[in-house]
């Protein structure tokens, strides 16, 4: 509480929705006038864009300020930043904004932050599941998947999954840097905020199994790197 009253600018960044709303309801009343909050965490546009309507009239400022980069880039300063709000908050923050990343983006008014982190991370989790089936059907080939991550790399195909996840698929190292489960929470509200607009995504759908598959046989602390598990012919 004591942090709140005194702090200019507050970094938050929890698991759920649930878990802002509930910090929020306690240092609500000692929070300064002009005080702006930085909420980190991946969740529903829509919540951010009613904290955002709750706070303004105590004339906090909320900005939706999602990461795109695992916590091992983030404390490179090689993270980039998807922020949602009102663009003079975001004026003021960028001296905080630069510490905490290489690049940050206004995207737009309340919630474009987090429309944004759901976009990057359903195309990225979806490359490394290509990435996944592709080094798996490579060893089915009889190929060393390594030699073919280092030829995809310099192909047409190369993407910045297979730099920062190929190696760890194809040593079977998946000491966690952004943990599965995590994902799959992610995932799991792609497709149910696509529901509500009534927009399929079959990828996506088919991906959430893959990553489920891995959490039912206790893999969902493992790195996300760890989908590749999914399609070991044991499980």
């Amino acid at each position: 509480m004591e942090v709140a009253r005194l702090a200019d600018v507050i970094i938050l960044s929890l698991p759920e929705d649930r878990h802002v709303d509930e910090v929020l309801a306690i240092i609500r009343t000692s929070l300064k006038p002009h005080c702006i909050i930085l909420d980190t965490t991946t969740g529903d546009p829509e919540c951010c864009e009613r904290r955002c309507s709750d706070l303004s009239p105590i004339q906090v400022h909320y900005l939706d300020c999602t990461v795109a980069g695992s916590s091992e880039l983030l404390r490179a300063g090689k993270a980039l930043l998807f922020v949602g709000g009102d663009p003079m908050a975001f004026e003021k923050a960028q001296a905080i904004l630069a510490q905490l990343a290489e690049k940050y983006f206004l995207i737009g008014n309340s919630g474009a932050g987090s429309r944004m982190k759901l976009v990057h991370n359903l195309a990225l989790g979806l490359h490394r599941a290509v990435l996944a089936e592709t080094l798996v059907f490579a060893n089915a080939l009889g190929l060393d998947s390594a030699n073919v991550l280092q030829v995809l790399m310099q192909s047409p195909a190369a993407s910045t999954v297979m730099a920062h996840k190929g190696a760890k698929m194809t040593q079977g190292d998946f000491q966690p840097q952004a943990r599965l489960h995590q994902h799959a929470k992610d995932v799991r509200l792609i497709l149910e905020i696509a529901t509500r607009l009534e927009q399929q995504l079959p990828l996506s759908q088919l991906h959430l199994q893959l990553l489920e598959k891995v959490i039912r046989h206790g893999g969902g602390d493992l790195d996300n790197s760890a989908i590749i598990k999914a399609f070991d012919r044991g499980h």
